[in-house]
């Protein structure tokens, strides 16, 4: 494996019920919670501003024997217990343009996580802090979790700049980072001859992803090409990472 990490995808057919458009972030058109509380109308009704808001609140029961707290090691440790809450808030501003279909915005998205009461200490997870023992599992508070621009062309062409969620045709997330899946960059997407779709970027994993390898690095820089095409009941798609 060399410095850069690569990996190719090449002509993945699966069913068409199954398989997914390229996704992008999207705070417009009806995203996840996200609920247009105010417009204000611009030009004698030819465009207009909008704000869309939501929120989300989630606390947990947990019970665990992981190895960390009083020294516990995996041939000798015991069952501790914790809740832990998240809190997730997005605000989504957003200039639209319905004389030329262009929209044009900036969305954001806070949260706030951490544990409480049980046998646990303060925090969620009792291990070292270290984030490469276990990233997914360390909940401390934080703050931005996503933050972006974008626009949109035609309902076809869309482009996002920020720190970016980002998934693969199928869903899948494609890097996670010591914060979710947190990257930096920027991505291009629309249509690809008139059925299919396609996105290409340029992002920074972002957090110590690979911090402790010599052969990805921190703050790696990656680029990603995808195109899907559906072909009757199949989707036709190739996906390059670089």
């Amino acid at each position: 494996m060399k410095d850069l990490l690569l990996t190719f995808s090449l002509l993945m057919i699966c069913l068409e019920g199954m398989a997914q458009g390229v996704p992008f972030p999207n705070p417009y058109g009806g995203g996840p919670g996200i609920n247009t509380i105010a417009t204000h109308q611009l030009d004698e009704g030819k465009s207009e501003l909008q704000l869309g808001l939501w929120t989300q609140a989630r606390i947990m029961y947990n019970m665990s024997n992981i190895p960390g707290p009083g020294g516990s090691i995996l041939s000798e440790t015991s069952n501790y217990d914790f809740f832990r809450q998240r809190v997730r808030f997005g605000a989504d501003i957003r200039f639209v343009d319905t004389t030329d279909n262009v929209q044009v915005g900036a969305y954001t998205q806070l949260e706030y996580r951490g544990g409480w009461g049980g046998s646990s200490p303060a925090f969620s997870d009792p291990r070292a802090s270290a984030p490469t023992i276990n990233p997914y599992n360390n909940i401390q508070p934080r703050g931005i979790r996503y933050g972006y621009a974008y626009a949109q062309w035609n309902n076809r062409t869309t482009l996002v700049a920020g720190i970016l969620p980002l998934t693969d045709a199928y869903g899948g997330v494609l890097f996670d980072a010591d914060w979710d899946f947190n990257v930096g960059g920027i991505a291009l997407g629309g249509p690809f001859l008139q059925k299919g779709k396609y996105r290409l970027g340029l992002v920074r994993l972002i957090d110590g992803v690979g911090g402790d390898s010599d052969q990805v690095g921190k703050n790696g820089q990656l680029i990603l090409a995808e195109q899907s095409y559906p072909i009757g009941d199949l989707t036709l798609g190739a996906s390059v990472y670089h």
